[in-house]
């Protein structure tokens, strides 16, 4: 099957899948702080996304406060790019910032779907964090 025979759905998903595994620790990290970071960030990004918007939600990501936001905001950038949707010099607080209200309803579905594959990805091939005992 080739790349333009597959559904939407199909591409984020492989596309979230690729992205997510680069997130896992070596095998020999026994806490996987990065890697529990990253899940647990990724977990909580669609209730994010939907409570803030994605213009709100890709500035947070721009600014980059912890390791997770910058490795998601690079994620989100992939998938947009991977759609032919963001040029690879524009922002994507920049790009959304310009949409016009339909532009900016297509682009938030979009938003949506990648976050949840993300969230659905990091939650089957990333490890939690160690518990305190």
């Amino acid at each position: 099957m080739g790349l333009s025979a597959m559904t939407l759905e199909q591409r984020i998903a492989i596309h979230a899948r690729a992205l997510v595994l680069d997130e896992r620790d070596p095998p020999g990290d026994p806490e996987h702080k990065s890697e529990s970071a990253f899940r647990a960030f990724a977990e909580g990004f669609p209730s994010l996304l939907l409570q803030c918007g994605l213009l709100q939600t890709a500035a947070f990501l721009d600014a980059g406060r912890q390791r997770e936001h910058e490795r998601m905001r690079d994620h989100v950038r992939k998938h947009f790019q991977d759609l032919g949707l963001l040029p690879d010099a524009e922002t994507l607080a920049g790009k959304v910032g310009n949409l016009d209200a339909a532009g900016y309803r297509k682009w938030m579905e979009l938003a949506v779907r990648i976050a949840v594959w993300e969230k659905r990805l990091a939650q089957a091939v990333l490890r939690r964090g160690a518990r305190p005992s």
